[in-house]
């Protein structure tokens, strides 16, 4: 007589090539109820976890994105820093080096401690905002 695992995976297969759609659920109660529903542990194989680099309080990273909104298409400019995760944002009609300008005086106001450095992706020049 055939064994308990070849019947599973034999009533597996015919399951699979009849017309009606495959369960997931039943194919992962068989194979749990053999043991190999997961992959085995391999020792060795696994990245070493690293922290995430310490920054200094003041390290913003700076981001546009594009809103709709009733009164049509605005920017969002949106600063947050790594560390404190001290978030501010305005929203914009345009986005261009002047609207860029005063967002930045902007949050030199509203951040209660010095900002030292300022990240950001250069999506005025990606996006042809810069004019």
């Amino acid at each position: 007589m055939p064994s308990a695992s070849i019947l599973c995976c034999h009533s597996m297969i015919t399951f699979m090539r009849c017309s009606q759609p495959f369960d997931t659920s039943r194919a992962h109660h068989c194979l749990q109820r053999h043991g190999i529903s997961r992959l085995p542990e391999v020792k060795g194989d696994k990245p070493v976890k690293k922290k995430f680099k310490a920054y200094p309080i003041g390290y913003f990273h700076i981001d546009i994105a594009e809103v709709h909104t009733a009164e049509g298409k605005r920017y969002l400019f949106v600063a947050i820093d790594r560390t404190s995760k001290f978030t501010y944002a305005e929203l914009y009609g345009k986005a261009g080096k002047v609207a860029a300008a005063q967002f930045l005086r902007n949050l030199v106001k509203a951040v209660p401690y010095a900002i030292h450095t300022v990240l950001t992706d250069n999506v005025l020049c990606r996006e042809n905002l810069a004019a």
